[in-house]
């Protein structure tokens, strides 16, 4: 861990950090999230290739596409990510008056968790991708997609209005206290501008297959802007905190950004042709 006490590098230190947790939970979600629509698709007669950027599903002889798989594979599977959401976001409410950093990564966890499972019933709503291959196979009305997705993007919107202050208390991690008047700022750093960062990285990660699946896992991404939104409705209301940390300190964190490098290398390069996986 390189330390710095200077407040000239105060914000590319918080946000560095911030960045680096933000890619570390991505890749945690997703390959749950994947890793969980395999597994639930292997008993019901299908093989599956993980790739970095995805998986694909290849029916075994005498096994057809039926109502019950599509439900299962396309609603189900990408339900794990709600069930991460809610236990991280429970985690994290345990953990964020801890000094360590390594809470971000339980903070993000939740975020890109909710992100993911809601942001697919906006997306599915309105096209056929994910959740919404399983409400086509549904015959789902079009009212009830719609109002799905409208239901999802306020729920979006309010978990970042909701996060506010569990986002204003992770300002313990170098400050030992933070002023009203510095909180939106804290926002930029600690999430929107790490999150537009992560987004960035992720889409040249995954290039030349950003376009593997229509874009629209890309999409459901994006709606992380959602949660930032909220985030900043009427921030100007939440007070100044002090904390623990008897003086501001910043240091990156060089432990996180190793294992960061790792995971990328080890799975752009390792799942680039694929990893068959079958019973």
């Amino acid at each position: 861990m390189s330390t710095v006490n200077t407040s000239q590098n105060a914000n590319l230190i918080i946000f560095v950090n911030s960045l680096i947790y933000f890619l570390l939970a991505y890749f945690f979600v997703i390959l749950l999230n994947n890793l969980f629509s395999i597994l639930l698709a292997l008993p019901m007669g299908f093989d599956a290739t993980l790739y970095f950027y995805g998986f694909d599903l290849t029916l075994k002889e005498g096994t057809v596409w039926t109502k019950e798989n599509i439900f299962v594979i396309y609603l189900l599977g990408p339900s794990i990510t709600l069930f991460s959401g809610i236990i991280f976001e429970f985690w994290y409410k345990k953990r964020r008056r801890h000094l360590s950093k390594r809470k971000l990564f339980l903070l993000w966890v939740y975020v890109i968790s909710y992100t993911w499972f809601f942001g697919n019933l906006i997306v599915g709503s309105l096209f056929y991708f994910g959740i919404g291959v399983a409400l086509g196979e549904m015959q789902a009305s079009l009212f009830l997609k719609l109002l799905l997705a409208l239901l999802s993007f306020i729920f979006l919107l309010y978990l970042g209005f909701r996060s506010q202050k569990n986002v204003v208390i992770s300002a313990n991690c170098y400050y030992h206290k933070i002023s009203g008047l510095k909180i939106g700022g804290f926002f930029s750093r600690q999430i929107i501008l790490p999150a537009l960062a992560g987004m960035l990285f992720v889409a040249l990660y995954r290039t030349p297959y950003l376009g593997a699946w229509g874009y629209y896992d890309s999409f459901v991404l994006f709606l992380v802007v959602l949660f930032a939104i909220g985030l900043l409705f009427r921030f100007g209301r939440l007070k100044s905190l002090m904390f623990k940390r008897r003086t501001d300190h910043f240091s990156f964190s060089l432990g996180p950004l190793v294992l960061l490098l790792a995971i990328v290398a080890l799975l752009r390069i390792g799942l680039a042709s694929g990893l068959p996986i079958h019973l």
